[in-house]
């Protein structure tokens, strides 16, 4: 009867015994994620606004300094560049982005070696910082007072593998970011390139509508038309600045057949009468149903070529006539000398 008695006492405190156990466990549960949220909902804030790089991740660092009363905290992170950057406190890491020396270190210090920008003789506490299978960065956090007891390396190491998730978010939109500031850098490089062609030209280029209306037009352009105010041919025909405004719409007609003219030649006349003979290429510019929008051309001053040729070909002419007259010089020589 007594062994039965200690038998029911005895089990009755072990029943006892395992339920402090559970309570335990399980307050000890509900202070881990208490404090789990509430460092995830930090660390997660720090870096979900629209801060610069180093200014939220040194929030994330200040936040960690406190929590754990660490001495020396380092995190570092992979920008949209693919460079390796790092926020510290106490720690003096490489300034700038860190190099394949100071990357090896910190892979190093998950085996227990501290980083040469460490204090030596600190407990550390090492995480490498993975998301969907990259690497997106390290945290660091040493202490002198003790090592990172199992709860506080448990807590860290679970909101570390949630903290990775946003990190490689900022780091995609950062990468993002500087796609699109060098394609729109490319972009007005090119925009200016283009614009300095367009003012810069020696030869007239020019845009009309489907009508043939002028819609823009450059310096070089208003020259060979004899005007300086833009205003005097944009909205205007170009047909009237055309010495022959009937070879115009010879031309449009040809043009809006083959899509493209080559070399055409014109002859343009200037607001004080004069004439200027060009050559004229064209494109045109169609919507997504081919109907045309706009025409695009280059004409070319040839006037002095054609003046040139003008001067060959009279001297030509005059070479032609002088030797004519040489030949019936000649005949008239050989007629007298058989005469006499």
């Amino acid at each position: 009867m007594i062994y039965a008695g200690a038998l029911a006492f005895a089990a009755c405190l072990g029943v006892i015994a395992y339920l402090l156990v559970v309570a335990r466990r399980q307050k000890e549960e509900a202070v881990f994620s208490t404090q789990e949220l509430a460092l995830r909902n930090v660390l997660l804030g720090a870096i979900s606004g629209p801060l610069e790089d180093e200014e939220a991740y040194s929030r994330v660092v200040l936040d960690l300094q406190a929590r754990f009363s660490a001495d020396e905290v380092l995190l570092a992170w992979f920008d949209g560049a693919g460079s390796l950057r790092a926020s510290s406190l106490g720690a003096r890491p490489p300034r700038g982005p860190l190099g394949e020396d100071a990357a090896r270190e910190l892979a190093e210090a998950l085996d227990g070696k501290a980083p040469s920008w460490f204090d030596p003789g600190l407990f550390l506490f090492a995480r490498r910082l993975e998301s969907e299978g990259q690497l997106v960065g390290y945290a660091i956090l040493g202490r002198r007072d003790g090592a990172f007891c199992p709860f506080e390396a448990r807590l860290l190491a679970t909101v570390f593998a949630l903290f990775s998730g946003p990190i490689l978010t900022r780091k995609t939109r950062a990468a993002q970011e500087l796609v699109r500031q060098v394609a729109e850098t490319s972009l007005r490089r090119s925009e200016e390139r283009l614009q300095t062609f367009f003012d810069e030209s020696g030869d007239m280029i020019y845009s009309s509508n489907a009508d043939d209306i002028v819609a823009s037009i450059n310096a070089t352009g208003l020259s060979l038309l004899g005007v300086t105010d833009r205003f005097e041919v944009l909205g205007q025909p170009f047909s009237r600045f055309a010495l022959s405004p009937e070879d115009r719409q010879f031309f449009l007609g040809n043009f809006k057949d083959q899509g493209r003219v080559d070399d055409y030649e014109i002859v343009l006349r200037k607001q004080d009468g004069t004439v200027t003979f060009c050559i004229e290429s064209a494109r045109a510019v169609r919507d997504a149903e081919g109907r045309l929008v706009e025409i695009q051309g280059i004409v070319k001053d040839i006037t002095e070529r054609i003046e040139r040729e003008r001067q060959l070909w009279k001297i030509n002419m005059d070479l032609a006539e002088a030797n004519s007259e040489l030949n019936r010089t000649h005949m008239l020589m050989v007629q007298h000398e058989k005469l006499a």
